[in-house]
């Protein structure tokens, strides 16, 4: 696969022709087999950054990980990478977990997964088969066992063990790292809203209003918009925000597509009740004809293009997006 990004390292997203989004940019190429090796490098040679040596049970040994960020904030995810040894053939299809924990025993994350691949199964690696295992690994924003509890910042341990397919831990777990968490700053005051809105995207978060919207504009002509959000709940996914200048013809004349807050605040690190206050620049396409032009916004799953369903106050669907309702006129005078 190939995929495309940015000046800024963001990849791109692919759109229709009216400049709707459908995913993430992502055009394949060919197709390749993938054969098992008929012999592995020295595990010296791994890129390995921490070396740990473990024996995790089921004749499985963690080599050692990659290198761990200095911090992560909450919501935001980071790649963790593992190198796993078969001493002998594993003797079950065994699953790991990461944990993070707090200096105080508190469990702030927990992640399963099939070590290496789920179709590659530790029941089938061979004696001495090396393995790099990839993990993403989101630091949630409420603590899993009271999600009315934030994920404080402070330094946490990151541990990780091996699970039977009876969910048991099949030996005592081992400590792979140290890990410092940050916290956003955070407002639960409601801030004063200059154009009320009061539509709920899902069940998840309110679009409370907005700032001012310019009477009239020029094309090429820039202009800022700000959105007020409040979180509902906590936010499964990180979505994005599309903002969309809508010419007489339907048209997208002006967009600008970003996770909240300038790519800082994903919606997977919002905490129910917060309050945020969103800024976007569009510019207006220099082939604008004049009329009468409108904001519509919403948001999407940026890997698949799908979009937020719109609620009313009754919870009753309006769409995928939110049309303000200030026009704005567009003019080459």
């Amino acid at each position: 696969l190939v995929m495309v990004y940015g000046p800024d390292g963001r990849r791109l997203d692919l759109r229709d022709g009216a400049g709707n989004p459908l995913g993430t940019t992502t055009y394949p190429l060919a197709q390749v087999e993938v054969r098992r090796p008929r012999r592995f490098p020295p595990p010296e040679r791994l890129p390995i950054q921490t070396r740990l040596d473990a024996d995790v049970g089921g004749h499985l040994r963690l080599k050692g990980i990659g290198p761990l960020p200095e911090a992560v904030e909450v919501g935001q995810p980071f790649l963790l990478t593992l190198f796993w040894q078969a001493v002998e053939q594993p003797d079950g299809a065994y699953r790991a977990r990461l944990c993070l924990r707090g200096t105080d025993g508190t469990v702030a994350a927990e992640a399963v997964q099939t070590p290496g691949r789920a179709d590659a199964p530790t029941s089938s690696w061979t004696r001495g088969e090396l393995v790099r295992d990839v993990w993403s690994f989101v630091v949630p924003v409420a603590l899993p066992a009271d999600p009315n509890t934030p994920v404080s910042a402070g330094t946490y341990t990151l541990s990780l063990d091996l699970i039977g397919e009876d969910g048991a831990p099949v030996a005592p777990g081992v400590d792979i790292g140290a890990l410092r968490v940050t916290v956003p700053e955070r407002t639960f005051i409601a801030p004063p809203i200059p154009h009320p809105v009061g539509l709920r995207l899902g069940e998840w978060a309110t679009l409370l209003g907005h700032g001012p919207l310019p009477a009239a504009l020029r094309p090429g002509e820039t202009f800022p918009l700000t959105f007020y959000w409040r979180a509902d709940g906590i936010i499964p996914r990180s979505y994005t925000v599309f903002v969309h200048l809508v010419g007489p013809d339907g048209r997208i004349y002006a967009q600008q597509d970003a996770v909240p807050v300038g790519w800082t605040r994903p919606t997977t690190g919002w905490f129910a009740g917060e309050f945020i206050r969103d800024q976007y620049q569009l510019t207006v396409d220099p082939a604008a004809p004049p009329g009468e032009y409108r904001v519509e916004l919403g948001w999407y799953e940026p890997m698949t293009g799908q979009r937020v369903t719109i609620l009313d106050a009754e919870g009753s669907p309006m769409g995928d997006h939110i049309r303000l309702p200030s026009a704005i006129q567009v003019t080459n005078h």
